[in-house]
């Protein structure tokens, strides 16, 4: 609670979330999550619930990982490479 505290939570907050297990459900999910993941350690990156990046990456590693991602989403939304999207649309 302490901690929560100094980072800027309510600490009282903080502290009843502990002995009320007010986000046990959350946590449950997120380890079940994990463990479907095949979570072995972290840092552990998990891109729309299917790219996973094991590790710790270095600033143009993770760029790399993102742009693939973003690719790999524009691929499976039938969007062409390179196009330029907005709200009324992707344009190439």
């Amino acid at each position: 609670a302490d901690i929560a505290a100094e980072c800027g939570f309510d600490r009282a907050e903080a502290l009843n979330s502990f002995t009320e297990e007010k986000y046990i459900r959350e946590v449950k999910s997120q380890e079940d999550f994990a463990a479907a993941m095949q979570v072995q350690g972290v840092p552990y990156f998990v891109f729309n619930e299917q790219y996973v990046v094991p590790g710790a990456l270095n600033k143009d590693q993770m760029k790399q990982v993102l742009v693939k991602v973003i690719e790999l989403e524009a691929q499976d939304l039938g969007i062409a490479p390179g196009a330029a999207c907005g709200p009324d649309g992707c344009e190439v």
